[in-house]
């Protein structure tokens, strides 16, 4: 069952939709009806990575009444494209362009083919971030044995909801976590300060071939790291890093755990002096994400940032406040996730 999408109004800067193209003549659609027949579609621009699984695109019709089957032309020097599957992996770095068409209408997407250097110091469990002066430090190293213990001890395979990522999903932070899902078969596994890059190098060593296994649904909230803890204020390149860096956990985490359901809460903005010059970075990251969302069964992009209200914030500018971590708990429950009850 196709889930749930809470979009912004925010437009997405990576999506193209085009208009109408080619029509029939009016009460020869397939409804019997006197509208005009809408054969639109659209597919968003998709990141893919050299060596990593293939990541998904998703035509999305305007009127699924009109859908059509659809042919797809592309440089298979650059990429290659399952017509089945609807994916495309990374052959060689740069640009790919995929032209599709269908019976009454074509558009284009781009494939932004990368190289992922798994050397830099932003996939290490170990390191510092500078932000606005103050070092941010970061050691994930007794994570992974932490949380298979914890997961040997209450998890249960196709029963467990996992909740991981940053600080918002940190039992530090997320103090009302019992409260909220005490008696839930639900484990709180979030670390302050981590980022898309740090749940990348995590992933493999927290999700072993014996434990954790198949979670039945992983709620992350990750991103804000990304593109706070950093000097790098050029809002272009920021915007494309983290949009490429999460839909690639997010493929990485649908190609281990096919049959999981994953959630993720869009970024927060951030309300201390000099945050918000990242404001058209973390909402472009956004909008991105939602489109991306679009179509796909196995991940609901659930939208909270606009829900979070300025006094609802820390004196930090950064955190939510205990007594309001609701907004995301009444979010997720109306985005449809099923938590289960303990045994």
């Amino acid at each position: 069952m196709k889930k749930k999408v809470f979009a912004s109004a925010v437009a997405a800067t990576m999506c193209i939709s085009i208009g109408l193209c080619g029509c029939v003549n009016p009460g020869e659609g397939d409804n019997g009806s006197d509208a005009e027949p809408n054969y639109a579609f659209s597919v968003c621009d998709v990141y893919a990575w050299k060596g990593y699984p293939a990541s998904e695109f998703t035509p999305v019709f305007e009127d699924p009444a009109y859908a059509e089957e659809l042919s797809f032309e592309y440089d298979a020097t650059k990429i290659s494209l399952s017509e089945t599957a609807r994916t495309v992996t990374a052959l060689t770095a740069g640009v790919a362009t995929v032209k599709v068409t269908s019976a009454h209408y074509e558009t284009n997407f781009k494939v932004y083919c990368e190289e992922v250097d798994k050397s830099d110091e932003c996939f290490q469990l170990v390191r510092s971030s500078n932000n606005d002066g103050v070092h941010i430090w970061l050691d994930c190293r007794r994570q992974p044995d932490a949380c298979q213990f914890e997961w040997d001890v209450s998890g249960n395979e196709n029963k467990t909801t996992l909740f991981i990522g940053d600080s918002y999903m940190d039992p530090g932070f997320f103090t009302e976590f019992e409260n909220f899902y005490g008696d839930k078969d639900a484990l709180c596994w979030g670390i302050g300060g981590s980022d898309s890059f740090t749940w990348e190098t995590l992933l493999p060593l927290i999700f072993t071939e014996t434990s954790p296994k198949n979670p039945k649904n992983i709620v992350m909230h990750v991103g804000t790291n990304d593109v706070y803890n950093t000097d790098n204020t050029d809002t272009e390149y920021m915007t494309a890093r983290v949009t490429s860096s999460l839909q690639r956990i997010f493929t990485l985490m649908h190609n281990k755990f096919p049959d999981t359901n994953i959630y993720w809460f869009t970024i927060t903005d951030r309300v201390y002096d000099g945050a918000q010059e990242r404001y058209d970075t973390v909402h472009g990251i956004n909008a991105n994400m939602i489109e991306w969302g679009k179509g796909k069964d196995w991940i609901t992009i659930v939208d909270t940032n606009p829900e979070v209200k300025f006094w609802m914030m820390k004196s930090d500018g950064t955190h939510v406040k205990a007594e309001e971590y609701g907004v995301f708990v009444d979010a997720l429950y109306s985005a449809g996730i099923d938590i289960l009850d303990k045994n």
